[in-house]
């Protein structure tokens, strides 16, 4: 993991596919772990801004597979 830019509320931070699938299943295993009535409290975000961020992240990582295919 590599930090490219910080600001005020945000960061651009380059991952590995590894990087990527470890944070992915990292937020399904706490999704299935956490109860929904406890979850924002301990994660600060919802279950369903979890979601999407796993699912952006593994759109980005079939992405990277997609482009390994074609080189």
């Amino acid at each position: 993991m590599k930090e490219i830019d910080i600001g005020y509320d945000n960061a651009t931070i380059e991952l590995s596919a590894e990087n990527l699938k470890t944070m992915i299943n990292a937020l399904s295993e706490v999704d299935k772990e956490i109860d929904e009535w406890e979850f924002e409290t301990r994660m600060g975000i919802t279950k369903e801004k979890a979601y999407a961020i796993s699912y952006s992240l593994a759109q980005i990582c079939e992405n990277i597979q997609v482009h390994n295919r074609k080189n």
